[in-house]
């Protein structure tokens, strides 16, 4: 029997799709488990990845997918564990800077964007074709909420090919961590170190740990003196959380009693978006002497 060109290279490019795999879901942190989905295809006899096979998947029979969005919505991958044994791996994507929005995107190069990644454990192939997207709606970040699309793609140089279609259905996305700083309008000097110290208060839409940072800056005489300070803060959800920090200026300098700037970001991490999200406050603070 002779083994077509793209056969051939399917089998070659085995370990070349573990490689690719990585590009897309497999291990991704982002990974989103979808809710309600399926992803059916249909192939050609002499398709090199699906080899005139017909395969049908749906959550509600107990097959896995998972699903992760480019930050800048430019991609969506797909990862699909089916009960038969079967892993499918599936990637849509245009150039960096645009979004993939409904509407039908041809692959006629095989370079660049748009692009079709479609391939199973030790059957996959370069290849050309087509996908239409049908609904996309994006969450924030890499969230996917909802995804239907149809997918034509034929390996480099082969007529058969195969066709394949998805539908995806996720719960509303999760809130984004939001947070904001504040700090208090006066602060302290204290001796005999000449040091400063702030406080204010930060505030966060969801439990998060959150970075206090900032520098205060004071004239006096025509000497600039800058310190930084910085303080790590739990933040509780839908509460005002206190914060204290001190500032200490470099050798032979000293805070005095008077006014000073102050600039302080405050920077939280979104552990399920994975994304830091930042609040910054500049304020004008007036220093007074601390009493014991």
């Amino acid at each position: 029997m002779k083994v077509s060109w793209s056969r051939a290279m399917a089998m070659v490019a085995a370990a070349a799709a573990l490689v690719i795999g990585s590009l897309f879901l497999v291990g991704s942190a982002s990974a989103q488990p979808v809710t309600s989905g399926s992803f059916s295809l249909t192939s050609d006899p002499d398709d090199p990845i699906a080899s005139g096979q017909s395969f049908s998947y749906d959550t509600t029979a107990g097959d896995q997918m998972e699903v992760d969005g480019a930050a800048d919505h430019h991609s969506v991958d797909m990862e699909i564990n089916g009960t038969d044994g079967n892993d499918w791996h599936l990637g849509l994507f245009v150039p960096e800077g645009e979004a993939l929005v409904p509407g039908t995107y041809q692959d006629t190069t095989g370079e660049g964007a748009p692009g079709i990644s479609i391939w199973r454990p030790s059957y996959f192939c370069w290849g050309l074709g087509s996908f239409t997207i049908n609904k996309i709606e994006w969450g924030p970040y890499w969230y996917v909420r909802a995804f239907d699309a149809t997918v034509d793609f034929h390996c480099w140089g082969e007529e058969p090919g195969l066709r394949a279609t998805v539908h995806i259905l996720n719960p509303p996305p999760p809130p984004v961590l939001k947070v904001g700083v504040t700090v208090a309008r006066h602060g302290t000097v204290n001796t005999p170190d000449g040091s400063a110290t702030v406080h204010g208060t930060v505030r966060c839409s969801k439990d998060a740990f959150v970075d206090i940072t900032g520098t205060i800056t004071q004239k006096r005489q025509g000497q600039r003196i800058q310190a930084e300070y910085s303080q790590e803060i739990a933040c509780t959800r839908g509460t005002r959380t206190a914060w204290t920090a001190t500032a200490t200026p470099p050798a032979g300098t000293t805070f005095h009693k008077g006014s000073a700037r102050t600039k302080t970001q405050a920077s939280g991490f979104d552990s399920y978006y994975e994304y830091s999200i930042k609040a910054n406050d500049a304020t004008v603070i007036s220093l007074t002497k601390k009493t014991s």
